[in-house]
């Protein structure tokens, strides 16, 4: 059985960031790679994963912050900062959605049937296991005998980046 995870592309800088142009090109170029008709689509609630998700041409079935948030991570003055969607900046070293996520994310992907989407971002797929994340990406998780046995990048048109948010 497998899920497909799409990370969303380049997005603009600040609290809840929208894709960018360039973001939205990226993400278009995925779109043949997905299945046809998915189960499921299941949509961060960030707008860039919102943004995922329309520009793909799916229409979510659910909305989780499990997959991601409207968070996201910057660089400011050389250090990683956390900003929530209210503009509140936080030390990346206090964030710990990422690895609070862990179990419900793990229990998500083990509930979904074959061929779901989640339209997220790299702490999601990193959150599953797979260390290496990219952005403007897409994987295919393999679940087998109720656990996560494998985690492929089928391909990847962004980059990893220091940050996990």
């Amino acid at each position: 059985m497998g899920i497909y995870i799409v990370t969303h592309g380049k997005k603009f800088i600040g609290p809840n960031p929208w894709l960018s142009k360039i973001g939205f090109n990226e993400v278009y170029r995925l779109r043949p790679l997905l299945p046809e008709n998915p189960s499921e689509v299941i949509c961060g609630t960030g707008k860039r994963h919102i943004n995922t998700a329309k520009v793909l041409g799916l229409r979510p079935t659910r909305y989780t912050s499990v997959v991601g948030g409207p968070e996201s991570m910057e660089l400011v003055d050389g250090r990683k900062i956390v900003i929530l969607a209210d503009v509140t900046y936080v030390p990346f070293e206090q964030y710990t959605t990422t690895a609070d996520t862990v179990i419900a994310l793990n229990a998500l992907i083990l509930s979904l049937p074959n061929n779901s989407v989640i339209c997220a971002g790299r702490p999601c797929v990193i959150a599953a296991g797979y260390k290496d994340a990219k952005s403007a990406a897409l994987y295919r998780v393999e679940v087998l005998e109720d656990k996560i046995s494998a985690i492929t990048e089928i391909t990847a048109l962004g980059k990893s980046e220091t940050g996990t948010v």
